[in-house]
């Protein structure tokens, strides 16, 4: 849970993993989709753009930053770990380059 909670108790945020570096003690937040999600989608005058689900994916990522950042206190006032919020790195773990990008144009 990284925040996002109303008077309701709707609208959390739950990241896949978030990690924390044991020397600087600084999170990172990954987010997960299976192999099958699509990275492209269909060509605009020879320019393939990056699907729904890769950016949709980025923006989740970052709003879970966000929320995180916006709830640190309250966070680490709650947990028994210490960790720290310093402009935490994101990593999306999407699709599978081997099976969607099947030709030069795609590659470059």
């Amino acid at each position: 849970y990284v925040g996002g909670k109303g008077v309701s108790n709707s609208g959390g945020n739950i990241v896949d993993f978030l990690f924390k570096n044991h020397l600087t003690m600084n999170t990172a937040l990954v987010e997960i989709k299976t192999p099958k999600t699509t990275l492209l989608s269909a060509a605009y005058r020879g320019i393939f753009n990056v699907s729904k689900e890769l950016s949709g994916s980025v923006m989740q990522v970052t709003n879970y930053k966000n929320e995180l950042a916006k709830e640190y206190y309250s966070l680490k006032g709650r947990s028994k770990e210490s960790f720290e919020v310093f402009n935490p790195l994101c990593v999306v773990i999407i699709g599978n380059i081997g099976n969607e990008l099947s030709n030069l144009q795609q590659i470059s």
